[in-house]
């Protein structure tokens, strides 16, 4: 990704020579003496800018380049769906400066380098380096134009992360406008969805609460009128969720954007496309807790969606601590496996202690390396939401995974995990640990992925693991 490094580079050096150039200045309304006062402070540091507008560290990103890694995984995962019959169309939102860039406080050191053009260079250069991989991206950079236009306040909150219901609207317009394009748009499901104004009501967040201890005076929560909406199929309901049909909605899945109801993300994504939608998305779950929980549903395998949007959100360090959410992602789309595909596989008893379990063993000769191989492990227990797998290889090579399915996922009891691109060896051993005494049966099944079958691989018979943990001896002999 030389355009991604270029922009990094570029946005550095700009950062250097812009040395704080000068602003106009607003009115800066609260005073807020403990604003940065550790003791007192209980969620990320706030920064108050003009006319009642308060900025995250998030909020004030410029750079939001991919690195050329994590471009591959976006790629993988596109190439995925487009083979189950899926088209993933993506939708960045604009950070909060950029929607309200002349509200962010310059003569605070804090924000005072903040460059919007440099923003918008940069989130053009993720916008470019994810179609790069043939994904189809919905820029939302033109709104800034219309934010600016008018009041920001108009279509976002100055002391909430969220979008009111006007950019709300403005958004799901751009995003049908990218539906309305593509070829299966004509045999997709329709629908006659009318959304009405509400009463005006008060919305106090997490911001609001945290500013009320911080400063002086009543911060007060903020207004706006939210939707109600009512659909209409105009074809059978049963289409909706491909009961009794070959067409099935397209869907959404996103975060608390898409997930707030009052917000009317998807019924103005329904008004303005005509489209039947349905909405997999999940309030404060970040970038990947949607997408997951909804690929790892057996909801998805029987009801392959031919449109997915997902609705995210750009300030999200798209980098860090993303290939293991990719790692489960990419081989929920493939789905359980079957026939030649099984390489492995066992049933084992959890009994309530804490003890690690051998899942797989005796894997050496099979030379199992690399992404054409993915483990799938399904619980009986939707409670049992946290371990760790340790993969060895015979190169004395290995890797912790660590999964956690107890923050805000919709789980289904089923796990994906892709194997590394970055181990040598072939894979000997799987082995459970940091189990929370719990009780569960797990299948687990070694897949290999359709199309990259060697001739010498075999399926090996079930095996059936009962409460029996890792030996002592040979968990002490561990390095």
């Amino acid at each position: 990704m030389v355009k991604a490094t270029f922009i990094s580079t570029l946005l550095f050096s700009a950062l250097l020579l812009s040395g704080g150039a000068a602003h106009a200045a607003g009115k800066v309304e609260f005073d807020c003496p403990d604003l940065r006062n550790e003791k007192k402070r209980s969620i990320e540091p706030l920064y108050q800018g003009y006319e009642g507008w308060f900025f995250r560290d998030n909020d004030l990103k410029m750079d939001f380049s991919i690195s050329p890694e994590t471009a591959r995984y976006f790629k993988r995962l596109n190439e995925a769906l487009e083979a189950k019959g899926t088209k993933l169309i993506m939708v960045p939102l604009l950070s909060r400066a950029l929607m309200a860039p002349t509200m962010v406080n310059h003569e605070d050191p804090w924000q005072e380098n903040y460059d919007p053009e440099l923003a918008k260079l940069s989130y053009t250069g993720l916008v470019n380096d994810l179609q790069a991989g043939n994904i189809s991206v919905v820029s939302l950079l033109p709104l800034s134009e219309t934010y600016a236009k008018n009041d920001p306040y108009l279509y976002n909150f100055k002391r909430d992360i969220h979008w009111k219901p006007e950019s709300s609207r403005l958004i799901a317009k751009a995003v049908s406008d990218s539906l309305i394009k593509i070829p299966e748009y004509d045999s997709l499901t329709k629908v006659k969805t009318v959304s009405k104004e509400r009463e005006k009501v008060g919305r106090a967040g997490t911001i609001t609460e945290e500013l009320q201890k911080l400063c002086k005076g009543d911060i007060q929560a903020e207004s706006y009128k939210p939707y109600s909406a009512e659909r209409i199929l105009e074809e059978s309901a049963d289409a909706l969720f491909g009961s009794g049909s070959e067409t099935t909605p397209v869907a959404l899945v996103g975060t608390s954007f898409s997930a707030v109801d009052e917000f009317n993300f998807l019924p103005f994504l329904e008004e303005s496309s005509r489209l039947a939608v349905a909405n997999f998305s999940i309030a404060g779950g970040g970038m990947f807790t949607s997408i997951i929980s909804y690929l790892s549903s057996p909801f998805f395998q029987e009801h392959v969606p031919p449109v997915m949007i997902w609705e995210t959100q750009s300030v999200y360090n798209f980098n860090k601590g993303t290939e293991n959410l990719f790692r489960q992602a990419i081989p929920a789309v493939q789905g359980a496996c079957s026939g030649d595909l099984i390489v492995a596989s066992s049933a084992v008893e959890l009994t309530g202690d804490n003890n690690p379990r051998i899942l797989l063993d005796n894997l050496k000769s099979k030379s199992i390396n690399g992404t054409d191989y993915y483990l799938h492990i399904v619980s009986d227990n939707l409670g049992f939401k946290q371990f760790t797998l340790e993969m060895d290889y015979d190169n004395e090579d290995g890797e912790w995974f660590p999964l956690d399915r107890s923050d805000h996922y919709d789980n289904k009891g089923h796990y994906y995990i892709e194997l590394s691109d970055k181990i040598s060896g072939n894979l000997e051993r799987v082995t459970m640990k940091d189990i929370q005494s719990a009780h569960a049966k797990l299948d687990v099944t070694l897949c290999q992925k359709p199309g990259t079958q060697k001739t010498t691989n075999t399926t090996t018979p079930d095996q059936t693991i009962t409460d029996q943990p890792i030996p002592k001896e040979k968990e002490e002999s561990k390095p």
